[in-house]
């Protein structure tokens, strides 16, 4: 521990060295006095260490810590270290040996709250719901859940986040879709998620959180007719809607029109004018009337002319770009106003990367009306469904 340039004195020496440089003595008195080949703002660096009465835990040998220079302040404190493992006698200790104990500890504690969860989401076959019990929307949601996610064996729906596409437009409705299925125990969380995205808030009451699309879902319902397989298949694969299912599905088509819609409201807006929207409940009655006159290509139309517009307005007026996006849901409503009145052709835009096809829209647009992109491209209506059904 002693530097090759302090070798030439006796113990003693070093001592006394040490304690009349924190006396202030002058440096350079000192190197020439003791004879030291050094700089004097090297000497502190070639101190040998000051010795803890502190063992190290893992070494049983007294932690160490360099010595501070006499004119540090007093808060540059240095903590005393094992000189073989680097321990250091704190909460925050980054010593292989204080990682491993704590990485040990983690293991142990996800193991028992693995068992835990295991118990709390235990598979109850008495317990599931009957295929036929569930509504039209309920199959709707589920059979694109399934669509999406389902685990090649068909053993467990996949987290949501692992979806090639959105499971839903907008991440609310999405929440809503999830919970409307959790809630009425369609579906529920497996046993096997993986315990880090479960958060147990009282363990005698299983109270539990949880991330939403992080977990893995476990499909509960059956059929007395069909085994796994084929109860999942004929989730995903329905068979044609009855006359009573067609108002359902419309109902359904406007609420995707909806989000679709809202979801790219808030794109552009943000894209536009660089800040975040609040969706309120003027703009969601006047999209709702677009709903029924347009299709949601047409006012992804209304929406880019309403937000540019908005955008020359703020560079004319000189106003607020909060104030500049309050006024787009107010031209939009006018344009689409206008166009139905005089009976303009609006023009059909595209989709933008931005704003993905569902995974929801998909399966719905493609498995049950069996409309595909008409879905986008045309106004939901009743006549288009029955027409393409009959």
């Amino acid at each position: 521990m002693i530097s090759d340039k302090l070798a030439h004195l006796t113990e003693g020496e070093i001592e006394d060295l040490i304690q009349r440089y924190y006396n202030k003595e002058k440096v350079s008195d000192l190197i020439n006095e003791f004879n030291i080949s050094l700089n004097p703002s090297q000497l502190i660096k070639h101190f040998p260490p000051e010795i803890s009465d502190i063992e190290c835990r893992y070494c049983d040998i007294k932690l160490i810590k360099p010595r501070k220079s006499r004119d540090s302040y007093s808060w540059n404190k240095t903590e005393a270290s094992c000189p073989k493992c680097g321990h250091r006698e704190n909460l925050f200790c980054p010593c292989d040996n204080c990682y491993e104990i704590k990485k040990q500890k983690k293991e142990k504690e996800l193991q028992e709250k693995q068992h835990l969860l295991s118990q709390l989401f235990a598979i109850d076959e008495e317990g599931k719901i009957e295929l036929t019990a569930l509504t039209f929307t309920e199959r709707i949601y589920l059979g694109a859940l399934l669509r999406e996610g389902v685990s090649e064996d068909y053993n467990y729906i996949r987290p949501l986040r692992e979806f090639l596409n959105p499971f839903a437009p907008m991440a609310n409705f999405q929440a809503e879709i999830i919970g409307h299925l959790l809630g009425n125990r369609v579906i529920l969380i497996h046993p096997n998620t993986d315990a880090e995205f479960i958060e147990i808030t009282d363990p005698k009451q299983d109270s539990f959180g949880y991330y939403p699309d992080k977990v893995t879902w476990y499909l509960n319902v059956r059929s007395n007719d069909l085994n796994k397989v084929p109860l999942i298949e004929s989730i995903i694969n329905p068979s044609e809607l009855n006359e009573l299912e067609f108002e359902e599905a419309l109902m359904l088509w406007k609420k995707i029109a909806l989000h679709e819609s809202i979801e790219y409201f808030r794109y552009s807006i943000h894209h536009t004018l660089g800040i975040e929207y609040k969706i309120g409940d003027k703009t969601i009655s006047v999209l709702k009337d677009l709903i029924n006159d347009y299709a949601v290509s047409q006012i992804y139309g209304i929406i880019y002319k309403s937000t540019n517009n908005a955008l020359r307005l703020q560079a004319e007026k000189g106003i607020s770009k909060k104030h500049a996006a309050n006024t787009i849901i107010g031209y939009a409503q006018s344009f689409g106003e206008r166009a139905k009145v005089n009976h303009w052709d609006l023009v059909k835009y595209n989709r933008i990367r931005e704003c993905p096809e569902s995974a929801l829209s998909k399966f719905f647009f493609e498995r049950i009306v069996k409309i595909g992109f008409r879905g986008f491209n045309e106004r939901p209506t009743l006549e288009l469904i029955v027409n393409n059904l009959s």
